[in-house]
């Protein structure tokens, strides 16, 4: 369905926002390695997806390199 509430069109509308955000997150520093792990990438991303869903910010491109020292000084 078309309509803005479909399910289906909630579902598209996710996934291209996870797409939206694993793009930034692959680029994320590349000259370290530890940034290019999957694992951590997985991290980065579930962590940006569900913080874009629950923000009336939703996300934005550089939220990625926000995150990435939070997640490598808890790590």
């Amino acid at each position: 369905s078309d309509a803005q509430d479909s399910l289906w069109n909630v579902y598209w509308q996710n996934e291209e926002l996870k797409k939206e955000i694993h793009r930034d997150v692959v680029r994320c520093y590349p000259e370290m390695e530890w940034f290019q792990a999957a694992q951590v990438q997985d991290l980065m991303l579930r962590v940006l997806y569900v913080y874009a869903k629950h923000s009336p910010l939703g996300y934005r491109q550089g939220m990625h390199e926000l995150l990435a020292p939070i997640v490598l000084i808890l790590h």
